[in-house]
């Protein structure tokens, strides 16, 4: 229901639509009991070997049926010579660990989906056989075309992400990731 509240209060979202808010919990009161979960903070402590907790940003994402695919992107910006411009900018350069995903509804290839490719979060990576990067390496394309992000799931080393609802995804931040197109039949 927060999700709803914060991304489509009007409950106007169109087919194929998605909404983003990237200070998500700033908003949704409901979540801050998460900052105090137990289970949450063990897995912190587990992760980055702290008692300490830090919330850098958060995100919700609101994808309607008929939503298009996202892109394969690396969220780590550590591979630019380019200074920071953007909080995401600065928040995914540094070596800490991870991104974290909760899926309320849970995630399957179906329904806009994630998927990872498996070894792309190691810096020597050489991305995926018969693909090169793009600027900066934030995509890839395949050899021979257009040097823009790609949006098909064809690629070597693919790994689709099946979640229940309330799961926890973790992955690297230099992971390679991307979400299949949203075919199912509600947001």
């Amino acid at each position: 229901e927060t999700v709803w509240r914060v991304l489509d209060p009007e409950r106007d979202l169109k087919p194929g639509e998605t909404r983003v808010q990237i200070d998500f919990i700033e908003h949704a009161p409901p979540l801050w009991d998460l900052l105090e979960h137990e289970d949450f903070l063990r897995l912190n402590r587990a992760i980055l070997g702290t008692e300490e907790l830090t919330i850098h940003r958060s995100a919700a994402i609101l994808k309607n049926a008929g939503a298009g695919p996202v892109t394969w992107h690396t969220d780590w910006h550590g591979y630019t010579p380019l200074p920071a411009r953007t909080p995401n900018e600065v928040l995914n350069r540094g070596e800490w660990p991870n991104g974290m995903w909760f899926y309320l509804n849970g995630t399957h290839p179906s329904r806009a989906g994630l998927a990872v490719i498996a070894d792309s979060h190691t810096l020597d990576w050489a991305g995926p056989e018969g693909f090169a990067f793009t600027e900066h390496r934030r995509s890839f394309h395949p050899m021979g075309t257009e040097a823009k992000a790609y949006d098909q799931f064809d690629v070597p080393g693919m790994v689709p992400l099946f979640t229940e609802p309330g799961d926890l995804i973790v992955f690297d931040t230099r992971t390679y990731h991307g979400a299949f197109p949203h075919g199912g039949s509600e947001a």
